[in-house]
């Protein structure tokens, strides 16, 4: 990393909220985590954590035919007949 860079990332750090602070550790630390593993988290891994983060009511308006319709979700198009 050049000089300039880590002293520009040492000189953000300093702004930020100790939440803020822990949360780009937690970052840097799953990077290096990444690195030393030779890969990144499974999807299973990602969808879970994004699963804590959606309340149970907002599970409950997701609709039950994303897969069959995806593209009525996505593009607009018609949806697929029962």
């Amino acid at each position: 990393m050049s000089d300039n860079l880590q002293q520009a990332i040492q000189r953000q750090v300093l702004v930020l909220s100790e939440d803020e602070k822990r949360r780009v550790y937690d970052f840097m630390q799953n990077l290096q985590t990444e690195k030393k593993n030779g890969h990144a988290k499974p999807i299973s891994a990602i969808f879970e954590n994004l699963s804590d983060e959606i309340s149970l009511d907002e599970w409950k308006e997701l609709p039950s035919d994303g897969a069959e319709n995806h593209d009525h979700y996505l593009y607009g198009s018609p949806r697929k007949p029962e």
